[in-house]
């Protein structure tokens, strides 16, 4: 089961695209234009191919690369059973979770994505049991009865962010209902957490990505840097680098402000921004080639190349401490140049460990924690 780090990035996803209640042939459209544009790159990439990726540049005719300041409604909810109000973060403390938010993602985005409060509810109560049961089941109908309850609207670029008390019953620190593209909306709870990472994260899930996890290859009973897929399998949250993974392994929050452990995320990887449309196709190379490689933070260059190994698409990127990558904890997630899976249906990645054999901190069989370093 999910220990407390996991918890405190864990989203579940029960929801289908109709319980967001938008305009599904505007929403459903968006998003096959993305998609079709990442297949189209992606399918190109022929075995023995290296697609080279830099970014989309300062215009694009695509509506969803169009920066956009989405709006957000906050609620401190109450439900049945659950804690007083005042367990729940104060508008002010919401206030500075929105903004540290909103300032992650817009320099994630380059200014593309930015969140800006329209409404605060201080205080309401539903009769409602609550978002907790374990197989999620009850996360859709309490968003939906908070949503009513205020009159909020589901739409793209709109967002309602639910505070609740801390609520043990609840295995996770953040839920969300799921996006489909860049400007995504739609609702979330979160579980009395006053980082605002989590809200963060949850807010990632909206933009349409789902989580950065890590791959576990066996041969043999052994573990390996890669094999064919049928070998390999993944661990949710386990990239160290990612917002949408778990940066900080065998720490737990929260911690006091200020200490070196707290939880400094790195930059979105060159996967995610290639999932997000951030990425755009430079060139193919279908001959053996060298790419030099910008760093992720970089603003122009290379930022990352694309390959096809077994039928599994794989992306190369390289980081160094500058830009975000400088506020996270470097001792953890160290620079250099990494490789992670890319999953194009699910929309997630997947970090390869390049040295399971001999990585302690890759490999719990040997005292460390089950993260991967790349």
């Amino acid at each position: 089961g999910p220990d407390s780090r996991r918890n405190h990035y864990r989203a579940m996803f029960p929801h289908t695209f109709g319980n967001l209640g938008l305009n599904m042939t505007e929403n459903l459209t968006r998003y096959h234009r993305r998609s079709v544009g990442i297949w189209a790159a992606a399918s190109a990439i022929a075995f023995g191919s290296l697609l080279s990726l830099a970014p989309f540049g300062p215009v694009a005719a695509d509506p969803a690369l169009t920066p956009l300041v989405h709006e957000v409604t906050v609620v401190r909810a109450t439900f049945t059973g659950s804690g007083p109000v005042t367990k729940v973060p104060s508008l002010a403390a919401i206030r500075s979770q929105v903004a540290a938010a909103s300032t992650y993602w817009s320099g994630q985005t380059g200014g593309l994505v930015s969140y800006h409060i329209v409404r605060e509810v201080g205080s309401v109560a539903v009769n409602h049991p609550g978002p907790c049961k374990a197989d999620g089941s009850l996360e859709g109908p309490f968003m939906t009865a908070v949503a009513t309850k205020v009159g909020f609207t589901p739409a793209l670029g709109k967002h309602l962010i639910i505070f609740i008390p801390p609520t043990e019953a609840c295995n996770w620190s953040g839920t969300s209902d799921p996006g489909t593209e860049l400007h995504g909306g739609g609702r979330l709870v979160v579980n009395g957490a006053s980082e605002w990472q989590v809200l963060a994260h949850e807010l990632g899930h909206q933009m349409s990505l789902m989580h950065a996890k890590g791959l576990k290859c066996f041969s043999s009973g052994a573990r390996v840097t890669f094999i064919r897929e049928e070998g390999c399998e993944t661990d949710e949250y386990q990239n160290p680098y990612s917002i949408m993974g778990d940066p900080i392994p065998g720490y737990d929050l929260p911690v006091a402000p200020g200490d070196p452990k707290s939880f400094q995320p790195g930059s979105i990887g060159a996967g995610e921004r290639f999932l997000l449309g951030l990425l755009l196709p430079e060139g193919l190379a279908k001959t053996k080639t060298t790419v030099t490689l910008s760093p992720v933070n970089s603003s122009s260059g290379t930022q990352a190349a694309m390959f096809n190994a077994a039928n599994m698409l794989f992306v190369i990127e390289y980081r160094t401490k500058q830009g975000q990558d400088a506020k996270a904890l470097r001792n953890i997630s160290p620079e250099g140049v990494i490789v992670t899976q890319i999953n194009l249906i699910e929309r997630s990645t997947a970090l390869v460990d390049g040295d399971p054999s001999v990585n302690p901190q890759g490999d719990p069989k040997k005292g460390g924690a089950a993260v991967y370093d790349g």
